[in-house]
């Protein structure tokens, strides 16, 4: 869990950076397509890098996402694991009671 939990922190930290390359992108588009002079090219091709930036965005949320699953179905597991130790404890201990009263008479 401790590698998974350092996947998530490195994959939100490149969503975080991702994200602000977007919303630059996006400014940079608008800044564009306002502009007095229109570049057509340069417009398709700021769309481009803005397409692509919003795709590796996408890809980073969906990592992120599958990361906080296996996290959660990790800790799940453990729970589930603990509760059965916990009740094999109770059952060896009624069991060692019951010989404990065999053993005194």
């Amino acid at each position: 869990t401790g590698k998974r939990r350092a996947e998530k922190e490195y994959l939100r930290n490149a969503y975080e950076i991702q994200s602000e390359k977007v919303n630059t992108l996006k400014m940079q588009l608008s800044d564009l397509e306002n502009a007095e002079n229109k570049n057509t090219t340069a417009i398709k091709k700021k769309r481009n890098e803005l397409l692509n930036a919003e795709i590796k965005l996408e890809t980073y949320n969906k990592k992120l996402k599958d990361i906080q699953t296996q996290l959660n179905n990790t800790g799940k597991k453990l729970e589930e694991f603990g509760t059965k130790v916990q009740n094999n404890g109770k059952k060896i201990e009624e069991a060692g009671k019951k010989m404990s009263a065999f053993s005194v008479q």
